[in-house]
């Protein structure tokens, strides 16, 4: 499936019915959460689709949160939510494509089904591992081509290392090898 027909399909569906926001997205625990922008929702469409048609997610809650730095996952006694800052997700579109910001956020995806899979303790850099490869197999099974992942890629390199993360090097080698066990 493609990422830009199913944000537009998507659209479609969510300006004409009203039943999908009560409950994936509806629950806020947070004074800082907001419901997220109708782009963003679109592009976790997107992600949602090419990633749980396969992967069998749990359920989970997306919030707008202009505390954080970037993006994140969090669980609370609702479930699971990924939280992303709209200010950052718009620094990476602008610097790296709008398939970048889809690629970050498949990642955060990935550590809800991650955890879903492996509840056995790992190492934080193998749960950042597990994700970066459900990044690329978001692309792939969304029939994107291996090019697409470039500007994720250049998003990897230019950050900084962290302690507990891959390096961006290695990131980006999990990328590709995500893409290609999903094609």
């Amino acid at each position: 499936m493609n990422f830009k027909r199913s944000f537009f399909s998507f659209c479609i569906f969510f300006c004409c019915s009203s039943a999908f926001s009560s409950q994936k997205y509806a629950l806020m625990p947070n004074v800082y959460d907001q419901q997220p922008g109708l782009f963003a929702v679109g592009q976790m469409q997107a992600v949602d689709n090419a990633l749980c048609n396969r992967f069998n997610c749990p359920q989970f809650r997306f919030l707008q949160n202009a505390t954080l730095k970037n993006a994140m996952v969090s669980s609370d006694h609702f479930g699971h939510i990924i939280r992303y800052n709209s200010e950052f997700m718009q620094k990476t579109m602008q610097s790296y494509g709008s398939l970048a910001a889809i690629g970050v956020l498949a990642h955060e995806l990935g550590h809800i089904i991650d955890l879903n899979q492996n509840r056995f303790k790992i190492s934080r850099t193998q749960r950042e591992a597990n994700a970066d490869r459900y990044a690329g197999c978001a692309f792939a099974l969304a029939g994107h081509p291996m090019s697409d992942l470039m500007g994720l890629a250049q998003s990897l390199y230019a950050m900084k290392p962290s302690p507990g993360y891959p390096t961006p090097s290695q990131r980006v080698k999990f990328i590709h090898v995500g893409y290609s066990q999903c094609k």
